[in-house]
């Protein structure tokens, strides 16, 4: 998940948080007697970046670049290749 600002001269905040969820159950059956085992695993993290103004301004066109190709491969995905 991720969520950005831009203050009023111009700078950008980023904010990113991501969380992993790992679980398993492993049921056993010993002569006449049944359990289950489990376990689990959360991780998680985050960060802040910052960003001025001009920063922004040199990578641009690399990120607008790096977009289109993803929005690109994502409307192929829905709707098939594009002509």
């Amino acid at each position: 998940m991720s969520a950005a600002s831009q203050d009023d001269e111009g700078g950008i905040t980023l904010a990113i948080a991501a969380v992993q969820y790992l679980a398993s159950a492993q049921p056993t059956k010993v002569l006449f007697v049944e359990w289950a085992t489990s376990a689990v695993e959360i991780y998680n993290a985050g960060a802040t970046m910052y960003m001025d103004e001009e920063d922004y301004a040199m990578v641009e066109p690399l990120i607008v670049k790096a977009l289109t190709e993803e929005r690109e491969k994502a409307l192929s995905y829905e709707f098939g290749q594009s002509v």
